[in-house]
């Protein structure tokens, strides 16, 4: 039989606002950010931009076409019928 142990001591619950809760919250955040995360270099944040900047351009041409094309389909279509 496994053995559960007894507790001998009151737990005391200790009120907390909400004031300091956030404070709290906001303090751990600034640490985070200072002493946790792992910041890119400059040059690999500029050749990040880079590729988003190339494939948005990509991305947005082929949707340029692909729209036309239904634009054409559509005016052919209704000159047609």
């Amino acid at each position: 039989m496994p053995v559960i142990p007894q507790k001998t001591e009151k737990t005391a619950f200790v009120r907390v606002s909400t004031m300091e809760k956030v404070k709290a919250y906001l303090l751990d955040s600034i640490d985070e950010v200072r002493n946790k995360v792992s910041w890119p270099k400059f040059s690999e944040l500029q050749a990040s931009a880079i590729l988003v900047l190339v494939a948005s351009l990509i991305f947005a041409l082929v949707i340029g076409v692909i729209d036309l094309g239904f634009k054409n389909a559509l005016a052919w279509f209704y000159r047609e019928f």
